[in-house]
């Protein structure tokens, strides 16, 4: 668990039915699914003033000193959506469901007071949209990204439970640090990953309206560092 100021984004939370949540962790690709301890521990560490935007939701956190779960947890699905993600489910989806989540996730973001974009969110946006256009599917807000100082683990699947990521995505608008990044490949070389490195246009303005990221996400470039 890591405070919000150790990153870029926080995540957004979502009570769902369980079609809602297999159309967004298994075809469109995006979120984290939530455990009911995982859950718990984020209420908690939230009512404490620290905002966890790297809980492993899927495993929760296995601490002894937790409280049980609420028994109306168990039985309700819920998904992690990292801003990046939710910004681009906010777009056009093509079926009526993914655009009936759409509209729940905007209504979210309104409600986070994250309908804009701040420079940070804007090129992780557009970096999420520069991976998902080639084909790949990249994952915020898990444990083992932040880990790797990276802010997506990528993967050739949209369902990542069985899987190994091949790649973690560091996204920068601005010059990288080579000690940050000579770190990352030696962290990732041990876990069979390779450190892609994504450039983002640096915005402009202190807020940006988010569909600039399409266009955005056109103008990145990516390169492998091992």
């Amino acid at each position: 668990v890591r405070n919000s100021r150790d990153f870029d984004d926080a995540v957004v939370l979502l009570e769902i039915d369980s079609d809602d949540f297999d159309l967004l962790y298994h075809q469109i690709g995006v979120g984290q699914a939530v455990s009911a301890v995982a859950l718990n521990a984020f209420r908690q560490l939230k009512s404490q003033g620290v905002h966890p935007v790297a809980i492993n939701f899927d495993f929760g956190l296995g601490a002894g000193h937790l409280d049980p779960p609420d028994p109306a947890d168990i039985a309700t699905r819920h998904i992690a959506l990292s801003f990046a993600e939710c910004h681009y489910v906010a777009g056009d989806q093509p079926s009526p469901a993914g655009r009936q989540l759409a509209d729940l996730v905007r209504s979210a973001l309104d409600a986070s007071g994250q309908s804009a974009a701040t420079p940070q969110v804007l090129a992780h946006t557009s970096a999420f949209l520069f991976l998902r256009n080639l084909g790949w599917f990249p994952r915020a807000g898990i444990t083992a990204a932040a880990e790797a100082g990276a802010q997506f683990l990528v993967y050739a699947t949209s369902s990542p439970s069985h899987a190994h990521a091949p790649f973690a995505c560091v996204v920068r608008s601005d010059a990288a640090s080579f000690r940050d990044l000579a770190s990352a490949v030696r962290f990732n070389a041990r876990q069979g990953r390779r450190v892609l490195l994504v450039r983002c246009p640096p915005a402009e303005d202190a807020m940006t309206s988010l569909p600039l990221a399409a266009t955005v996400a056109t103008r990145c470039t990516g390169c492998l560092l091992s």
